[in-house]
């Protein structure tokens, strides 16, 4: 699900003060959204949240990540990591979409961070320039 794009550096927050990334979230207002989504409007950023479930943990489970310009990452509220450019700064993550810094990220392990049951993963993206481009692909490993 995508949120509705937003202009401010803070992290957007429900009507009881949890941040976007907070599995306990109230997401009212944000609609599904295809990956990848390149409909972030210049100056703007987005969040994102998905959720599933778990009967029992994966041997492994990566996120590649790919996105024109900043990318935040949350994983059950807990931080994942940061790439690309800083808010509202130019710099993209595994994609040369005629970025100026493309940094080469490999796909990040988060199995240390799942849990058996419902699990939420969170994602904002900032947009300072013409285009907007996110991916988050998971994929189980051994």
């Amino acid at each position: 699900m995508g949120g509705p794009a937003f202009a401010t550096q803070p992290d957007p927050t429900d009507g009881a003060g949890r941040s976007f990334y907070d599995p306990d979230f109230d997401h009212a207002g944000y609609t599904t959204q295809t990956l990848p989504d390149q409909s972030v409007p210049v100056g703007f950023d987005r969040t994102y949240r998905a959720e599933f479930d778990l009967s029992e943990l994966p041997p492994g489970l990566a996120l590649d990540l790919q996105s024109d310009d900043g990318l935040w990452v949350w994983m059950n509220g807990q931080p994942v990591g940061h790439w690309g450019g800083d808010w509202q700064q130019e710099g993209c993550v595994n994609d040369n979409a005629q970025c100026v810094v493309t940094e080469v990220v490999a796909p990040v392990d988060v199995t240390g961070l799942l849990s058996i049951g419902t699990n939420t993963v969170a994602v904002r993206l900032s947009n300072p320039v013409l285009n907007s481009w996110i991916e988050l692909v998971p994929a189980c490993f051994e």
